[in-house]
């Protein structure tokens, strides 16, 4: 694999285009990285193939492009985000790569550039893989050291409508199924404070007791405490903006800058450039931490990179996130952190795991559908960023049994398995199904070679933790899918195959398919 370091010498607007003339003409095919979900919600697949004559493909921080028939792929990517995103554009004239176009935005006169990297090679899926790693070296990013746990959140059962007595319920029944299902953490989402940004303050109706004693009634069940909140953000009739309202990003007009919220009807961001705001962070967590809670949901922070006025007249977006991002970090070093809605590059090295796709919905194939598939897409940031979250897993009655082992297969592939459902009300199979998502692990997860440019993949390829190779089928179209043995990396030629997902046991691979709307999970037979 060929690697070159590009300088990035922007022209005033920052912006540059990078020459491609080593490239084929017929580099149709493309690789696009939507960070934190820029296409979130969308089935639209990150891998396209270009129709139009002329056109534009844009993607954060990293590109592919490259064409398969001769084996050739060039990868352009931003190794650093610590002052701006970078926005890469695959830019085509008569059916023709003709350049790249590398745009960084918040950059300010004086700044130096985010780093930019050139690889290339044969294998689309290596060259990202080494770029993941060469983001986590430059950034001096590493994993938490730990698998993430298994856990509980209440969002998908209760909403905003969550009461103590919900969350302890959830508690008893994890508590009395741990043997089914190993939970570790229950997790308070949206929905226990009164006011978006009074995170220590009060709390709604339906809940008693302080979130003190909450916390601790959890973990006098055997299990950790966590909790949601969106810390960049408060509501205007929030204690701590009526407070301090200097605190937070202001608009051109001088006054707080004010954006449509998803928990509160609007939101104020705070300016974490400040000092003093960077100290309230850091309260907020040790007294948080202090009360007993040990697993931290971060949420919106895509919201918290507004494009304001800073107090700090060098500040970017993305600076004063990860200042605010370093501030809770520190403050509750011991602590589990998850990210949620973030663009992923900005948060590197300051968060134990990211969610990498959009919200899950017990009522929606697709959603099941998109949330997984978005996830897999970074499958080149697993166990090197940090953990991927795909959201929750949803397996309860009223679920389809396609769509719940495609979300059960999604805890599986990353290792991260929340449930979103009643966990005393799930029958023995989809319990027995949840456990599986828990405690099965596929490691090296990546797309199998033959991706269909403009289609999402089907099959991916990895190994358990005792070595085995695995194949996991995600089926997300209205067609069956039969596997093909050669596809199969890993399996040794000869040997049966087993289905661990269902389970099914022995499969013939010739009269084997998996339905559509459907997965599983193939791996060599022990015996």
């Amino acid at each position: 694999m060929e690697r070159n370091e590009i300088e990035l010498r922007p022209s005033g607007e920052w912006i540059r285009t990078l020459p491609v003339e080593d490239m084929p003409a017929q580099s149709w095919w493309i690789v696009r990285n939507g960070s934190g979900g820029v296409e979130r919600g969308t089935g639209e697949s990150p891998f396209l193939g270009v129709s139009e004559p002329n056109g534009e493909r844009t993607s954060d921080d990293v590109l592919v492009v490259g064409c398969p028939e001769e084996r050739a792929w060039l990868l352009v990517g931003a190794v650093s985000c610590r002052r701006s995103p970078t926005y890469l554009t695959a830019v085509y004239r008569s059916r023709t790569l003709r350049g790249i176009r590398v745009v960084q935005p918040d950059l300010r006169e004086g700044d130096g550039p985010e780093e930019i990297v050139a690889l290339r090679g044969d294998d689309w899926r290596a060259l990202l893989r080494r770029y993941g790693e060469l983001c986590a070296e430059r950034t001096g990013a590493r994993p938490a050291g730990r698998e993430p746990p298994a856990g509980w959140c209440s969002w998908y059962c209760h909403g905003a409508a969550v009461t103590e007595r919900d969350v302890l319920a959830a508690a008893d029944a994890l508590a009395a199924r741990r043997a089914d299902f190993p939970a570790r953490v229950v997790q308070i989402d949206s929905g226990y404070q009164l006011r978006d940004g009074d995170w220590t303050g009060a709390l709604r109706p339906g809940w008693p007791s302080p979130l003190r004693e909450t916390a601790a009634a959890v973990r006098a069940r055997g299990l950790e405490a966590g909790i949601w909140t969106a810390p960049f953000h408060a509501a205007p009739e929030s204690d701590v903006f009526r407070a301090h309202p200097e605190w937070f990003v202001r608009g051109r007009d001088g006054r707080p800058l004010l954006v449509r919220g998803f928990t509160s009807l609007l939101w104020a961001t705070l300016d974490a450039s400040r000092p003093d705001v960077r100290a309230h962070l850091a309260e907020t967590f040790r007294t948080l931490r202090s009360w007993g809670f040990s697993y931290f949901k971060l949420d919106a922070l895509g919201f918290a990179i507004p494009d304001g006025v800073f107090a700090d007249p060098a500040a970017t977006p993305v600076s004063a996130l990860r200042a605010g991002l370093a501030a809770i970090r520190e403050a509750v070093p011991d602590a589990w952190i998850l990210g949620c809605g973030a663009h992923h590059l900005a948060t590197l090295g300051l968060v134990d795991a990211n969610r990498m796709g959009c919200d899950t919905a017990a009522d929606s194939v697709p959603k099941i559908e998109h949330a997984a598939l978005q996830t897999l897409a970074k499958f080149w940031t697993f166990g090197r960023w940090f953990a991927p979250d795909p959201d929750v897993v949803v397996v309860r009655d009223g679920v389809p049994d396609g769509a719940a082992r495609i979300s059960a297969l999604a805890g599986i592939l990353t290792g991260y398995a929340f449930s979103g459902d009643r966990v005393e009300t799930l029958p023995p199979g989809r319990l027995a199904l949840l456990g599986r998502a828990a405690r099965l692990r596929v490691r090296g997860v990546r797309p199998a070679s033959g991706v269909e440019p403009s289609l999402w993949p089907r099959l991916f390829l990895g190994a358990l933790a005792d070595g085995r190779s695995a194949a996991a089928v995600l089926n997300a179209r209205d067609e069956p899918f039969s596997v093909d043995p050669a596809a199969l990396e890993g399996f040794p030629a000869g040997t049966p195959v087993e289905e661990l997902l269902r389970p099914l046991g022995a499969v013939d691979l010739r009269a084997f398919s998996v339905p559509p709307h459907d997965a599983a999970l193939l791996v060599p037979a022990t015996c």
